[in-house]
């Protein structure tokens, strides 16, 4: 059996990874989507929907691309619930019923959109957390304890 110091090194190591690895994904999409064509859309729907212990945004609108109309309902991505009604109210509040706002949409798959792509901020929050799951794994690795 594997000495309890060291399984949880190797935990905390295996968490730092995963959150490096969300951390890479969320720098990799902003890039992407920055390059998305941006159009004009319409809000068509918003209000704050209670989905049992959460609350979400639920905004839809409507948008033109290549003469085609479509009709997305991502705010952000990735979509973001709470735990309290404030956070939904406020993004609702941002998109009004009736507002025209700009969405990116996808070049390649134009059913694909956003109002508002990721930001920067939680990739550096998941580097954080990722360095200090990993500083924390090698720290017990290298401390010395008994077996």
């Amino acid at each position: 059996m594997m000495d309890p110091v060291n399984m949880i090194s190797w935990i905390s190591a295996a968490f730092g990874m995963g959150f490096l690895v969300i951390a890479i994904c969320a720098i990799v999409a902003p890039n992407r989507q920055a390059r998305w064509k941006k159009v004009p859309s319409r809000i068509i729907r918003s209000r704050v929907e209670y989905r049992g212990e959460e609350f979400a945004a639920d905004v839809a609108y409507t948008y033109s691309y290549d003469g085609v109309e479509h009709t997305g309902n991502a705010v952000s991505s990735p979509q973001i619930v709470y735990n309290w009604r404030g956070p939904a109210e406020r993004i609702c509040a941002r998109y009004p019923e009736g507002a025209t706002v700009t969405a990116s949409v996808h070049p390649e798959d134009p059913t694909r959109s956003v109002l508002e792509p990721p930001s920067r901020i939680g990739a550096i929050v998941m580097l954080l957390v990722s360095a200090v799951c990993l500083l924390f794994a090698l720290a017990l690795m290298w401390a010395p304890h008994t077996s």
